[in-house]
């Protein structure tokens, strides 16, 4: 079901211009965290909805959740869409060849397409599995698990898009991640936007070759060079912070995939300043939102 949490119910949004976003859910959270934060569309809807916010113009947030993996189930009508966010999954690998899975790719490209006004972003899972799509390599990651609040050091081109326009010479962000594989390349017509000590391609852009095709909601605001974004990924979680890692963490050390050391280093570095809420607003820019640009409380890196 769609979420609108600025206007009195969610039959107002039909009074307002509306970002309507499909979540593709490849995982769903452990019942605890479900309980207390809902899924992982309702995560991703909680970090966006305070930054939405801060738009120069009223405009309603909708994030419908699709259950990717049990019900196979996605938007049949793909019209009234701006974006698809394909969610981080621990289901299975990127790389695994399921019949879900394929499913998801054969998604991606058929949207990519066919249906070129609607943005592709995908997190953590979701970045692997976009690039994927397009040609790349997953593997798992010889330096092992990458949990926790990482810094990342930002190329030109990241510097452009995953920074408001206030911290342009910033270099660095600080992203919480939770992830033992990686993407082994850029593919082709993408951009490298950040690397990390343990991951070397952390976040791809990919933009339209020409003028953007416009959103349903019609901002009226200019909004290049985020605009022109027609693919954006992320292997860390802008949306994720200590609650939602630290069970997953205690989850691993009982299974034994983390040592005792390893699991309070990373629960450690969960509890660190992120600049989660910062990319909330690249990707709400790249979703042509215009904003007040006051600026942020920076991660410190």
């Amino acid at each position: 079901m769609g979420k609108c949490e600025r206007f009195a119910n969610c039959s107002d949004v039909s009074k307002a211009r509306t970002l309507h976003i499909a979540f593709l859910n490849c995982d769903e959270p452990g019942e605890e965290t479900k309980r207390k934060h809902g899924g992982f569309d309702d995560i991703m809807h909680s970090l966006l909805e305070p930054v939405l916010s801060e738009a120069q113009d009223e405009i309603a947030l909708v994030v419908d959740g699709y259950d990717v993996v049990q019900a196979m189930e996605y938007p049949t009508d793909l019209e009234p869409l701006d974006a698809i966010i394909i969610s981080g999954s621990f289901e299975a690998d990127a790389h695994e060849d399921l019949p879900w899975i394929r499913k998801v790719l054969d998604f991606v490209r058929s949207v990519y397409r066919e249906h070129a006004r609607i943005r592709l972003i995908g997190i953590c899972w979701g970045h692997q599995i976009i690039a994927r799509a397009f040609g790349a390599k997953i593997e798992p990651n010889p330096a092992g698990w990458e949990v926790g609040a990482t810094t990342l050091h930002l190329t030109d081109a990241g510097k452009e898009l995953l920074n408001p326009v206030d911290w342009l010479d910033r270099k660095t962000v600080v992203i919480q991640q939770a992830h033992a594989d990686m993407v082994t390349s850029t593919p082709d017509g993408f951009e490298l936007l950040a690397s990390s000590e343990l991951c070397h391609h952390q976040a791809f852009a990919m933009r339209y070759e020409g003028p953007p095709p416009s959103f349903t909601h019609a901002c009226p605001h200019e909004t290049l060079p985020y605009s022109s974004v027609r693919v954006l990924t992320s292997q860390g979680h802008p949306e994720w912070s200590s609650a939602i890692i630290d069970p997953l963490i205690d989850g691993w050390l009982d299974d034994g995939t983390f040592s005792a050391d390893f699991a309070a280093g990373a629960k450690q570095r969960t509890k660190q300043d992120d600049d989660g809420r910062r990319l909330a607003r690249s990707i709400l820019r790249i979703l042509g939102v215009s904003e007040t640009l006051k600026a942020l409380p920076l991660a410190s890196a």
